[in-house]
């Protein structure tokens, strides 16, 4: 089964099938809408090592946690692998145990595995060698847990919280 198939079957030309799994923003919703149908039918799903040669992106990304024996990071990955898939990407964990050279050893691994972007919880923000190797490879990449002024993060605000649960107390 290939794109030849799909193309046949919607009554389009394979480039275009290609688009629309690749760009589907560069083809007309009906059209897109067809070559779906078409591969519903075939039973087709595209390559996804064709796609990552031809689009230079692997909708993969990498998720490093110090451990998922704490339940706010075994939350925090779900959470994650659920708003991936929302959006068409799978995510690569990997865990740390708080070890600096394991953080390290993880960057490696997923700027090898050619993922699109980073999502880490690391142990020293200010002093990261993983965080530097990040910055120099100029991957996407977002803190969890911790905050830096030099990186991009997300996390609780835990003294608004508390304010919040004061107040309504």
């Amino acid at each position: 089964m290939n794109i030849h198939n799909v193309a046949a079957l919607a009554g389009v030309s394979a480039a275009t099938v290609s688009r629309a799994f690749n760009f589907p923003d560069k083809v007309a919703p009906a059209t897109r809408d067809l070559i779906a149908q078409a591969a519903r039918e075939l039973g087709y799903h595209p390559n996804a090592s064709a796609r990552t040669l031809r689009t230079q992106r692997s909708r993969v990304l990498g998720v490093v946690l110090p451990t998922l024996l704490n339940p706010v990071f075994a939350e925090c990955l779900q959470g994650i692998a659920l708003a991936a898939a929302a959006g068409g990407y799978a995510i690569v964990p990997v865990m740390t145990r708080y070890e600096e050279e394991q953080e390290q050893q993880a960057v490696t691994q997923l700027l090898a595995a050619n993922v699109d972007g980073m999502i880490l919880v690391v142990s020293s923000p200010s002093h990261s060698r993983a965080l530097q190797r990040l910055r120099g490879a100029g991957l996407p990449h977002v803190l969890a847990y911790n905050a830096h002024p030099d990186h991009p993060c997300i996390s609780v605000d835990g003294e608004a919280a508390a304010a919040e649960a004061v107040a309504r107390l």
